[in-house]
């Protein structure tokens, strides 16, 4: 009588019976670890809209709005894409017209 190898067998020249592919076990050590999160500057579902604001005479009101010129990386990138243009970096409820009457100074944001 003939015996079928168990698939428990354990000899390199027996076969394993499993229909598997092979793993590659360095898969998960060759990715690239993440370095940390990306820096979202308006979290606020309420003032999520990054914006570059002028103020008015009064430094009161934050008028003509537009979105940032470029994707800011951390706080200071945000405010120095905005000040390129002479306006602040704010987090503002979607304007409207170009008009952002609510606006609030971004996480990490000093100004």
């Amino acid at each position: 009588m003939t015996s079928i190898p168990s698939p428990a067998s354990t000899d390199p020249g027996e076969p394993s019976g499993s229909t598997e592919a092979p793993s590659d076990s360095l898969a998960l050590t060759d990715a690239p670890a993440e370095t940390g999160t990306s820096y979202e500057p308006c979290p606020d579902s309420l003032y999520g809209n990054p914006q570059c604001c002028s103020v008015n005479g009064l430094g009161v009101v934050d008028a003509e709005c537009d979105s940032p010129t470029e994707t800011p990386t951390d706080p200071d990138s945000f405010s120095q894409i905005c000040a390129a243009t002479g306006q602040r970096a704010r987090c503002c409820v979607l304007p409207v017209l170009g008009q952002a009457l609510l606006c609030m100074t971004p996480v990490g944001v000093a100004n």
